[in-house]
């Protein structure tokens, strides 16, 4: 119990200390993108990259994760990652073009931080006991969400008073905190068995997913929300700084109250259980899509009240969000064969994000020919459709052989 608490403590703050430099950096550098190109494709030029990045990586990440040490791949990302942020600081300090060495960057990030991330993710059974396992994908969800809260209206903030290079380095120093933690943090030894051929680790995987037809349909319809989600990621700075024009630093702390939205939501996803897993997400998931046809009615119809409006959504999505994301990867990692783990999380990870840079094509192109009143009420009112014909096909699970 004793172990399994600090193991908690340094998994906690591992995800925090890389939660905040990583916002602090992605925000600041979309922020400026947004201020050189003056364009909502400009800002989401992390979305558009990084789901292309982890698709074409994807059946290569699962497999080095599966088959390799975790911490050891955990530690050889990340010092990959400050070596990369190492090179960005010095092209950004000689005046290098600042969207070609942005999306170096971003693409760098997605790679290693993705690898990182994952492998982070496949280690939880190896980092505490069994019981400890939702505990601890809460906390990290919800140190995540504390760290959000200071991270952007902090990169709001110091975008305005502090030269870029100094946020560069605050990235840097916090990647390297991260390094060290997980250093420092205990990983249990697992042998994982090696498959005769490529073939049958396909077969085995297909085995696996096969036996999951609800976590497929859930992870499709994540999808979905994710793609209709893009909306608020580039809408909202873009119609509050470009539209309405309110400040960087208000931007920022309406996006920080989804943060907040989080925090609530782990701290209560931490104290209560879940006994039907797939139930709960569904209810879950009708709620964001309720969220997201709300903000298109209200935006429409009391415009006034945007910034208002805005604010309330952030905190619904970032609470919806924190509490139906810890039981899935508590689920997955227990039902899951640890050998498919890597591969699992991966093909997960990859799905949700996959549709982002059609989100970010449309949404930005939509945000600047179409009323942004307009494109939220119909944003609601085609996910609602989707979302609806997707859970026609949610059947009950079949068990694993």
């Amino acid at each position: 119990m004793k172990q399994d608490n600090l193991q908690l403590i340094k998994a906690g703050s591992t995800s925090v200390i890389n939660a905040l430099g990583e916002t602090i950096f992605s925000f600041s550098l979309s922020l400026k993108l947004l201020k050189v190109t003056g364009s909502a494709l400009g800002y989401g030029t992390s979305l558009f990259i990084g789901p292309i990045v982890g698709l074409a990586l994807a059946p290569i990440i699962g497999k080095i994760i599966d088959k390799y040490s975790h911490k050891r791949l955990a530690l050889i990302s990340e010092a990959l990652l400050i070596a990369s942020l190492l090179l960005y600081l010095l092209a950004y300090s000689i005046g290098t073009n600042i969207l070609y060495t942005a999306i170096v960057v971003v693409c760098a990030m997605n790679i290693f931080g993705r690898l990182f991330s994952i492998t982070y993710l496949s280690s939880t059974p190896q980092i505490v006991s069994k019981k400890s396992i939702q505990r601890l994908n809460s906390i990290q969800t919800t140190g995540v969400s504390m760290a959000s809260i200071v991270a952007a209206p902090l990169a709001g903030f110091l975008f305005g008073v502090v030269p870029f290079t100094w946020i560069i380095l605050v990235e840097i120093f916090t990647e390297s905190l991260t390094l060290l933690f997980t250093w420092s943090t205990h990983f249990n030894q697992v042998t994982v068995e090696k498959t005769a051929t490529g073939d049958d680790e396909k077969v085995d995987l297909v085995k696996v997913l096969k036996g999951q037809p609800q976590l497929i349909i859930l992870t499709v319809i994540a999808m979905v929300l994710n793609l209709a989600g893009i909306s608020l990621q580039i809408g909202i700075p873009y119609v509050l700084i470009h539209i309405l024009k309110y400040s960087t630093v208000v931007s920022g702390n309406v996006q920080g109250i989804l943060s907040f939205g989080v925090f609530l939501g782990g701290i209560v996803i931490t104290i209560v259980e879940i006994k039907d897993v797939f139930k709960f997400e569904r209810v879950t998931y009708w709620i964001s899509v309720f969220e997201l046809l709300l903000l298109g009615f209200l935006i429409k119809f009391a415009s006034q009240y945007t910034l208002a409006i805005f604010a309330v959504i952030q905190f619904i999505s970032g609470f919806v969000g924190a509490i139906s994301d810890p039981p899935v990867f508590t689920y997955v990692q227990e039902v899951i064969p640890e050998k498919a783990l890597g591969r699992v999380n991966t093909l997960m990870y990859t799905m949700v994000q996959i549709l982002n840079p059609i989100g970010v094509l449309i949404y930005s192109s939509a945000f600047a020919v179409v009323d942004y009143r307009i494109l939220y009420l119909v944003n609601g009112l085609i996910t609602t459709i989707l979302v609806a014909l997707l859970f026609t096909q949610f059947k009950k699970p079949q068990k694993n052989a």
